[in-house]
């Protein structure tokens, strides 16, 4: 029968439909139906075929940027020092302070990079038993991110550990002492006046403090805290003559001094010539790539250990 009598409304929907639809890929000159016959269950049934339709193809072009809740090993971030062959899959961390990318999730620090567990059921019940510290609080989601100058403690075999990035762009564990693990150096990242004039100051990992009066910060400035009451202890200034850590680009992990910073009057990133402290050379970076460890010295001194 000729479909000349469907109305406008309902012949939009006649087509190509999803495989869930009982009408699926039929094209109009075989459709048996009359537009009087056509009734409004009929008419939402055709719609939400085509929904289902586009959506399939939708997800189907989008292919992996579509999110997931699983990450493989070999598609993991290459700051992850992981071996990618071995198995088939790795832990995907939680969104949380630090970004995937510069990350590595509790689960496998404690079975991949402390070998403190042969799998993933053991390093989950270590990590339940509440018997990690993360920043000095008990971490018990496996999945949390453990990001850049965090520290790690395993108070039941005395250990203490620091999350840096090495000369090769990878996020690794350093062996601290117990002292240097109840204080974290955090870089501001923004900063954002609250109601009544309050300043409000966004660390590099996600938590905020309130500026003192006595301080005047500015953004890309370092401040060491204490982990325990968050504490203001020091502040090293994003200045002329500081001394910085590269946390990204080609020059990841040196240690060198800020000779200039070049305002950039454009939408690309300030530029930092910095010069290297174990030979002297120059080099230039963008400006976020570049975290203050002190003024006169560094005084952090794992970062030396990256540097070599």
């Amino acid at each position: 029968m000729p479909t000349a009598g469907l109305s406008s409304g309902c012949g939009r929907f006649v087509g190509r439909f999803s495989r869930a639809g009982a009408l699926a890929n039929a094209p109009t000159s075989t459709l048996t139906l009359n537009a009087s016959r056509l009734d409004r269950r009929c008419c939402l049934l055709l719609k939400v075929g085509r929904i289902i339709y586009i959506n399939t193809q939708l997800k189907r072009q989008q292919g992996n940027k579509m999110s997931s809740k699983h990450q493989k090993r070999l598609s993991a971030p290459k700051t992850w020092k992981i071996e990618r062959k071995t198995h088939y899959w790795a832990v995907k961390p939680r969104p949380g302070p630090h970004p995937k990318d510069r990350s590595i999730p509790l689960l496998m620090l404690v079975r991949d990079f402390l070998k403190l567990a042969d799998n993933s059921r053991e390093a989950k019940k270590i990590i339940k038993e509440g018997k990690i510290l993360v920043d000095q609080r008990v971490r018990n989601d496996e999945k949390f991110p453990v990001g850049l100058f965090d520290s790690v403690s395993i108070p039941d075999i005395k250990k203490h550990y620091r999350m840096l990035i090495d000369r090769h762009g990878r996020l690794t564990l350093y062996e601290i002492d117990s002292e240097s693990a109840e204080t974290k150096l955090c870089r501001v990242n923004n900063k954002r006046v609250l109601k009544g004039g309050v300043v409000q100051l966004n660390m590099h990992d996600g938590r905020n403090l309130l500026q003192p009066e006595s301080l005047d910060v500015k953004t890309k400035d370092s401040l060491v805290l204490s982990l325990k009451d968050a504490r203001i202890l020091s502040r090293f200034t994003y200045d002329k003559g500081s001394k910085a850590f590269i946390v990204g680009g080609k020059h990841v992990g040196e240690v060198g001094e800020i000779e200039e910073i070049i305002v950039v009057r454009s939408s690309e990133p300030n530029m930092v010539r910095v010069r290297r402290l174990s030979d002297g050379e120059t080099f230039e970076t963008i400006e976020d790539y570049v975290f203050v460890v002190g003024e006169g010295k560094v005084e952090v001194p794992e970062v030396l250990k990256v540097a070599g």
